[in-house]
């Protein structure tokens, strides 16, 4: 099946996702959707690398009220997990707004190239991030709406 193939995500399931279960599960997807309402049990999973590179490019439906209920806590690698995704905003009370990324480390090119995506993420606690190079690179993301790096600049 080619990644051009998958048209929606529509169920996580109740797999846990092993450490890095979901690096690049939907890299090329530009076709699907993504209005899967449950969340992925990512208690074993430390990597959302390339996860959603290029996802919905042209489908243009990701659901954030999904993704709002995905526990990140684990997950330490954030390379590219949404580079040129189709990420519409949703109100403040949904979103990102409200994951846990304290254990990350490595957030480089996360939203790169999202060109509609500018949803405030600014309280993430960013502290444990060493890699943020390109992390809103040509992005709508807006300064006041990106998060505080210390050690590292996106």
């Amino acid at each position: 099946m080619s990644a051009s193939s998958l048209v929606n995500v529509v169920q996580w399931g109740i797999n846990v996702y092993q450490p890095n279960g979901l690096d690049t599960a939907f890299k090329f997807c530009d076709n699907a959707a993504m209005t899967a309402t449950d969340a992925p049990n990512l208690s074993a999973c430390l990597s959302l690398f390339e996860t959603f590179y290029r996802f919905g490019k042209n489908a243009k439906v990701m659901n954030q009220v999904g993704l709002i209920k995905w526990d990140v806590s684990a997950i330490t690698d954030f390379y590219s997990t949404f580079e040129d995704a189709y990420i519409s905003n949703v109100t403040t009370e949904q979103g990102f707004t409200n994951w846990d990324v304290s254990n990350a480390n490595r957030m480089y090119s996360m939203f790169r190239n999202t060109a509609v995506f500018d949803q405030d993420i600014s309280g993430w606690n960013v502290a444990n991030v060493t890699n943020c190079a390109n992390f809103k690179a040509n992005s709508a993301l807006t300064a006041p709406n990106t998060p505080n790096f210390t050690s590292c600049t996106p």
